[in-house]
């Protein structure tokens, strides 16, 4: 009987815990379906959002290369792109290839949110927001990180060779908590059953006790061993096994395509995966031939998304060489016996136009100015002549020969057919003895190990304009920063961008001056040496001027004069000034009158009667507008005059005046039969709209208030700032 009893108790303990898991899997086995049905399609999207991250990340570059944007703002996108590109590739790499989403799809809409803000922050790029924009955009791309880290952490997820498997962290943790109960309990019962004093063991026996230390085994494996238990429970359907994907390295595009040894300061390699290149070869190489390596000096980013080769002029010599060592080397060569240096050094200008043909002084015309709206000025301003044009100008990317052959055209235009030929060679020898690698189009190869990634681009690889004695400046735009418009009175800032022949040629910092005609504030901007050394290879930049403000609202016509005190010798003296008009908008203001009441002071008001009353406003160019009325006081209460007086669009300066009227009808005689009017006494309150009437926002309040020894009158003057 006691026998019958321990084994009762046995399988009551067994089937209630039984009972219990099977419950606890019904119930998170549907998660884990839930996770593989999804798995793919985040995957998807994490690799979607990569490649969206590469395009804006080569934008930016490109802009930057180009002088279209400054180092700031390319570095705070590229911080936020970083965080970014690293969150996901994390996740990926440390998942077998595979993004996982927490059942609620958090990392999913975090996907969408992210996209969108993908697309605003490169439409931030291509408009050129202003920096505050962009932070904005970031900061709200930093929140969808997070919400994809934390929704992560909701997953096990145990690599077991060629297999992931995926299991809800809370499933993961229950299995373990009821195998270590059913353990225990295993264990207890062992002891009570087959270990107890004087109990001698059979053949059956034998076979019992092994059958339930298999059984005690079996919970301490899925307890202790990852990867039995995911594969256990991929069995039972209550976690998700998937193959590991492949996430090899990939090189998916090469900024900038077009190389001009000397000009390009920085070649940029996209691609993903890259940060498990850990001792990358870059390579140069035409068929299988390796033409040219990198050194490892030059390596100065490995990202995830990205190498960056920089130093390229201190480690490999491209830079362009000074005047001086050019015409040596043509006088070593008998060039300048063939050719005058006049000669040489037009072909050098017309070579540069040649390679930055967008690269033009901008176009200043006789421009009709209105100043607010109250005259207006005719201005005579000498217009530029555009730079000469270039027939067969170079396109973004062209093959090779092309380019030999409008280089080849504008030397014989120069010199004729019979010396073009030498003189050619003679260049060419230079620069291959400056760079130590020919004029070519090439392929890019990045080599780890055993690992071989080539570009899907071949690149071209050309020599840079020969170099000149004098460089040229210019202005090519000027705009309000961002594209903004500014308002009368509100802080402004202006980019200006600068355009250059042979900027490398320019030996120290130079300034321009803005005047405005109306007068304004002048502006001096500085273009310091650090930003002409950045506008090396894209023969531009674009230079933010200093806050200032301009009163009046109106059209103005911006005077910019590029180093107007001649500190840099030039070779184009005549198109360093340059016009444009800009405008400057103006904020008005909606003003409401309105909230007012009556409080009585003396017994005469006090005692209340028939009130008689008129409210006139007058506010700026409006005509006058009143509220009259007959109300009844009640004794010794504050009343409301129910008025209420809106003027939309005003200006700053103009004035708003409420003029109050009261008259009471005050009883007396016998029985208080008799009335007659008393007046309590006039009142005027004014509000001049001085500057910035709001303050920093868009919306400010100011009391309405006049005393009298009969009363005093409250109300609310509300000013909303618009556009």
């Amino acid at each position: 009987m006691k026998k019958l009893t321990i084994v009762m108790c046995v399988l009551m303990i067994l089937f209630s815990a039984s009972c219990g898991i099977k419950d606890a899997m019904d119930k998170l086995g549907k998660s884990a379906e839930s996770i593989a049905e999804s798995i793919e399609q985040v995957s998807d999207a994490a690799t979607s959002l990569l490649n969206k991250i590469n395009d804006i990340s080569r934008l930016v570059d490109s802009k930057l290369e180009s002088g279209e944007i400054n180092q700031e703002i390319a570095d705070m996108i590229d911080g936020r792109l970083y965080i970014l590109t690293q969150s996901i590739e994390s996740a990926i790499q440390n998942t077998g290839g595979y993004m996982f989403d927490r059942l609620d799809g958090s990392v999913d809409n975090a996907f969408g949110e992210l996209d969108i803000l993908l697309d605003n922050l490169m439409a931030g790029v291509l408009g050129n927001y202003v920096p505050a924009i962009i932070d904005q955009v970031s900061s709200q791309m930093q929140l969808q990180i997070n919400t994809i880290t934390s929704s992560l952490e909701d997953l096990i997820i145990l690599t077991a060779g060629q297999t992931v498997y995926v299991i809800d962290k809370t499933f993961n943790g229950l299995i373990i908590t009821i195998s270590s109960v059913i353990l225990a309990i295993g264990l207890l019962i062992f002891a009570l059953v087959f270990l107890r004093k004087g109990r001698k063991l059979t053949g059956a026996n034998y076979f019992g006790v092994g059958i339930f230390v298999i059984f005690l085994a079996f919970f301490p494996v899925i307890i202790l061993v990852p990867s039995v238990r995911g594969r256990i429970l991929t069995g039972f359907d209550y976690a998700a096994a998937l193959d590991v994907k492949e996430i090899p390295p990939k090189v998916t595009a090469v900024v900038p395509e077009n190389i001009v040894l000397g000009k390009t300061q920085r070649i940029y390699i996209y691609g993903r995966h890259l940060n498990q290149l850990k001792n990358a070869d870059i390579k140069l190489t035409q068929g299988n031939q390796v033409k040219f390596t990198f050194p490892k000096s030059t390596h100065i980013v490995n990202t995830s998304n990205r190498i960056v080769l920089g130093n390229l002029d201190k480690e490999l010599r491209w830079f362009v060489p000074a005047y001086s060592v050019f015409k040596q080397y043509l006088q070593d060569q008998g060039a300048l016996t063939t050719i005058t240096e006049n000669q040489a050094i037009q072909i050098g200008n017309n070579l540069s136009q040649v390679h930055f043909s967008h690269i033009k002084p901008g176009v200043s015309a006789q421009q009709t100015a209105t100043i607010g709206g109250l005259h207006q000025l005719n201005m005579n301003v000498v217009a530029m002549s555009p730079a000469t044009s270039i027939p067969k100008a170079l396109p973004v990317k062209l093959e090779l020969s092309k380019v030999k052959e409008k280089t080849k055209d504008l030397v014989v235009a120069e010199v004729g057919g019979i010396k073009a030929g030498n003189l050619l060679e003679i260049f060419n020898n230079f620069f291959k003895a400056q760079y130590l690698i020919a004029e070519g189009d090439y392929g890019l190869e990045v080599l780890d190990d055993s690992l071989r990634i080539e570009s899907p681009q071949f690149l071209i690889v050309s020599n840079p304009p020969p170099p000149v004695p004098d460089p040229d400046i210019f202005v090519m735009d000027l705009n309000w920063s961002g594209g903004i418009t500014p308002k009368n009175g509100q802080s402004a800032t202006l980019d200006v961008t600068f355009g250059f022949k042979h900027p490398e040629a320019i030996p120290r910092d130079f300034n321009a001056r803005v005047i405005t005609v109306p007068t304004t504030t002048p502006l001096t901007i500085n273009v310091p040496a650090g930003k002409i050394a950045a506008a090396k290879s894209g023969n531009r930049i674009t230079v933010t001027s200093n806050p200032f403000n301009i009163d009046n609202s109106g059209n103005y016509s911006f005077v910019c004069s590029v180093d107007d005190q001649n500190q840099v010798k030039e070779s184009n003296e005549s198109n360093n000034t340059f016009t444009k008009v800009l405008t400057v908008g103006e904020y008005v203001y909606d003003v409401t009158l309105d909230r007012f009441f009556i409080e009585p002071l003396s017994s005469t008001v006090k005692k209340g009667g028939e009130f008689t009353f008129s409210l006139v406003a007058d506010a700026g160019g409006y005509p006058t507008s009143s509220c009259q009325q007959v109300i009844t006081l009640n004794q010794n209460e504050i009343t409301t005059l129910p008025c209420q007086f809106s003027f939309p669009s005003m200006n700053m300066g103009q004035n708003v005046m409420i003029t109050f009227i009261p008259i009471l009808e005050v009883q007396f005689g016998f029985m208080s039969i008799f009335n007659y009017p008393v007046n309590l006494g006039n009142s005027v309150w004014e509000k001049h709209l001085d500057v910035n009437p709001t303050g920093m926002g868009n919306i400010k309040e100011y009391d309405i208030l006049r005393e009298t020894p009969h009363y005093k009158l409250h109300g609310k003057m509300t000013v909303t700032r618009k556009r």
